[in-house]
């Protein structure tokens, strides 16, 4: 049975198209639609060859960029382990818009075996030894897993408090948190995503939602302290593309030490973009973050506690003056 993942805003339906034709165009350039309509149509279908079919187009040297990068965006996806071992073995593509696709799909589908394949690059330089730290550091928190945190920032910005403009931060009503997590995890069946306790974040002009992951939904604070974390991550909502959520940052977490959690809010591609340390005292932790002194990011101060599986917000500002107008060297290894 063939199935299809369509929404009300799609402007063209893969049921305008058989399978075959969608086939044939995508895989061959035979036909209608365009291939790259035809493969990103062909992605919102499930079939038996489905697998095989991005794999084809994945490896294929002598297939664009583009191309190559959707299907490996598929095949993350789909999240299978046929699918997950494809992209394992497309690590060793060497164009390199395509193995940043790569990458991002184990960031997000990956497993123990991929964090392994993935640090056989680790001594890649430039944009694609970026996406391999990044994808490590990803990997690493979502299993919980040993090994080297977020690049630590060096320095973070401080707002203004004469031109900062509040944040509105409230608990998200469970239908949103249920109608977003439904989507996101559809799209990406390899987070584990909880919408209890999701918080609803108006900021500017956006509207983002932070839900948890389920992994911490489910055993909280004692989650936090025993090992890295992927605590949850922030989805927001598109405007300009059709209605729905999509990943925005990954929130993840480090006990340290001295007995704190170190805190990096992360780009979709796992660029540290905020960054902080939260403070337990029983069963409460005491939270401070801020903007990285990263190129483009406006400066954020949130401040809040964590307790019993809730988040909870005394300070929320944000001042779009004031940005890092050039990277210092000390972070250029964390872009993306």
């Amino acid at each position: 049975m063939i199935r299809h993942h369509v929404t009300g805003d799609d402007a063209t339906w893969p049921e305008r198209y058989s399978l075959e034709q969608l086939r044939a165009a995508a895989l061959r350039g035979d036909g209608e639609p365009a291939r790259p309509l035809a493969l990103a149509l062909l992605s919102r279908v499930d079939y038996p060859q489905k697998v095989r079919d991005m794999t084809r187009v994945l490896m294929n040297d002598g297939e664009s960029p583009r191309l190559r990068g959707m299907a490996a965006t598929t095949l993350s996806r789909i999240g299978t382990r046929a699918a997950v071992n494809a992209l394992e073995r497309a690590l060793t593509i060497d164009e390199d818009v395509a193995l940043r696709s790569v990458l991002q799909g184990l960031s997000l589908a990956g497993t123990e075996a991929s964090r392994q394949a993935v640090q056989q690059l680790s001594r890649r330089r430039g944009v694609v030894g970026a996406a391999v730290r990044n994808t490590g550091v990803l990997l690493r928190h979502r299993l919980g897993a040993s090994g080297a945190a977020v690049v630590r920032a060096d320095s973070t910005l401080r707002i203004n408090p004469t031109t900062a403009v509040p944040i509105t931060v409230r608990a998200a009503t469970r239908t949103r948190a249920m109608q977003a997590v439904e989507q996101v995890t559809s799209d990406v069946p390899s987070l584990r995503l909880s919408a209890a306790n999701a918080v609803a974040v108006r900021c500017l002009d956006r509207d983002l939602l932070f839900v948890f992951t389920t992994d911490v939904a489910e055993r909280g604070m004692a989650r936090l302290v025993a090992a890295k974390a992927e605590a949850g991550v922030v989805l927001l909502r598109r405007v300009l593309e059709g209605s729905g959520w999509e990943v925005k940052h990954h929130v993840l977490t480090s006990p340290e030490r001295d007995g704190t959690i170190r805190i990096t809010i992360t780009s979709a591609r796992g660029r540290p973009l905020y960054a902080g340390t939260a403070t337990i005292t029983g069963e409460r932790a005491t939270f401070v973050l801020r903007t990285v002194a990263t190129r483009g990011v406006a400066a954020i101060d949130l401040r809040g506690t964590f307790e019993r599986g809730r988040l909870s917000f005394t300070e929320a500002r944000t001042d779009p003056r004031i940005r890092q107008r050039a990277l210092t060297p000390s972070l250029l290894g964390s872009r993306k």
